[in-house]
C-alpha cells in the first residue's frame, strides 16, 4: 500500500490510499483506478507532479517519492490484464470464482498511473525520520513519459 497524492484542481492536495506496483524495468511505480472512479487519474492527467509514500512498517524503510504522472486509459484490455497480473486475483477476490468475478467487467476495467520518479527519499525506519533522509534525484535531462489523450467528453458529475 501506498497513500498517493495528486492535486485538485483548487490546489487541493488530495491523498488516496492504494495498493501499488513497479513497472516490469523498476523505471516506474504505478498505480490503477477504476474506470467507474476516474478522478485521481484526471487530477494526475491535469497535473502530473504526484507524491508516493511509502511504509514498511514499525522496522522497515519509509520512502517518499516526487513524480511525474503518466496516465494510461487508451487500451482497458491491457489495463485490465496488467492489474490482474499485479495484484493477483486471488487476493482481492473475495473468495468467488473467476466464472463469477469475470462478471465485474466494471472493476477489471482500470485505468493506469505510471509515476516515474523525478526525486526519492528515504529513512531505513520510521524511528530514523529524525534525521535528513537518503536522497536519490534524477539527472536534469531525464524524459518523463506523457499521458494518453484525454477521453473525450466531460466526466460524470460525482454523487450528491
Amino acid at each position: 500500500m501506498a497513500e498517493f497524492a495528486t492535486v485538485s484542481a483548487a490546489g487541493v492536495p488530495i491523498d488516496t490510499p492504494t495498493y501499488y506496483f513497479p513497472s516490469d524495468d523498476l523505471s516506474s511505480l504505478d498505480v490503477a483506478t477504476g474506470l467507474a472512479c476516474p478522478a485521481k487519474a484526471e487530477r494526475a492527467r491535469r497535473n502530473p507532479k504526484v507524491g508516493m509514500l511509502v511504509e514498511a512498517g514499525a522496522d522497515g524503510p519509509v520512502i517518499l517519492v516526487r513524480g511525474r504522472a503518466a496516465v494510461h486509459d487508451a487500451n482497458f484490455a491491457a489495463n485490465a490484464v496488467r492489474y490482474l497480473s499485479e495484484t493477483g486475483f486471488e487476493g482481492i477476490s473475495y473468495g468467488l470464482p473467476w466464472s463469477e468475478a469475470a462478471k465485474a467487467v466494471w472493476y477489471w476495467t482500470r485505468i493506469i498511473v505510471e509515476v516515474t520518479p523525478e526525486r526519492i527519499s528515504w529513512w531505513d525506519s520510521p524511528a530514523e525520520m529524525d534525521q535528513p533522509p537518503s536522497v536519490w534525484q534524477a539527472p536534469a535531462n531525464s524524459a518523463y513519459p506523457a499521458s494518453d489523450p484525454a477521453p473525450a467528453g466531460k466526466p460524470s458529475a460525482p454523487a450528491q
